[in-house]
């Protein structure tokens, strides 16, 4: 009979746990990683795929179908793959509300980040690479003298 009971609870434990981990988002990403859709999501911020920025923080927002998991990923040089990007330790990883309305702050580190947005939703994905540039801010102060030097040349 304890054995019954035993059996049943570790069966419905993991029935319950099923969708959870057939969800769950890998955690490295070949560096070639690409999706089969272009419907799923809609950068908005940063407005281009190709940026740079004196902010330490980058806020990727988007437009996406309701229901999507969106999951960050940072393309590590030394494996050669996208990893997994994580907060106070917990995954950049959240589903799409009704609104259609994604935003995720993320830390950049000094020089180059390249990001992968990856849109997940039934057997369709969606990835969009962010290439963004984190500059110092003694190197952006002199491009802006620069450029005030050239304009009223």
């Amino acid at each position: 009979m304890k054995l019954k009971k035993l059996i049943t609870t570790i069966l419905t434990i993991a029935i319950l746990t099923m969708p959870m981990l057939a969800f769950a988002s890998a955690e490295t990403l070949p560096a070639g990683y690409a999706g089969n859709s272009d419907a799923l999501i809609d950068i908005k911020n940063p407005e281009a795929a190709v940026t740079s920025t004196t902010s330490k923080i980058c806020v990727v927002s988007a437009v996406a179908v309701s229901g999507t998991t969106v999951t960050l990923y940072t393309y590590d040089n030394a494996s050669g793959k996208y990893v997994k990007m994580y907060s106070d330790g917990k995954a950049l990883e959240s589903v799409v509300g009704a609104a259609g309305l994604y935003a995720q702050s993320v830390e950049l580190k000094s020089g180059a980040n390249t990001i992968l947005v990856v849109a997940n939703s039934g057997d369709a994905t969606e990835t969009i690479k962010l290439d963004i540039t984190l500059l110092k801010n003694d190197f952006a102060e002199s491009l802006r003298s620069i450029w005030q030097t050239l304009i009223n040349y």
